[in-house]
């Protein structure tokens, strides 16, 4: 179980991590792959970099959304154009 400083800082990182871009977000995620991947991390740790990696995947798929959705918004107004 995490302890409260741990909860604490996992919800920290959420919060500042909410201000990225896509592109910030999704570098960053790939490096919490990549620290996975290799395996040294301790169970505490993995879990902290686990809830933020999750949360930057959350934001990843938010600023994808709404990009998609000005796509069709864009598309929209020019459908007479075609």
């Amino acid at each position: 179980m995490l302890n409260p400083q741990s909860a604490e800082s996992a919800d920290k990182l959420k919060m500042q991590n909410q201000i990225l871009t896509f592109e910030q977000s999704f570098k960053k995620l790939e490096t919490l792959v990549q620290e996975f991947e290799q395996g040294n991390l301790d169970l505490e740790k993995g879990l902290v970099k686990f809830k933020e990696a999750l949360s930057l995947a959350e934001i990843c798929k938010k600023r994808l959304d709404e990009a998609e959705n000005k796509i069709i918004k864009i598309k929209e107004q020019f459908k007479d154009f075609n």
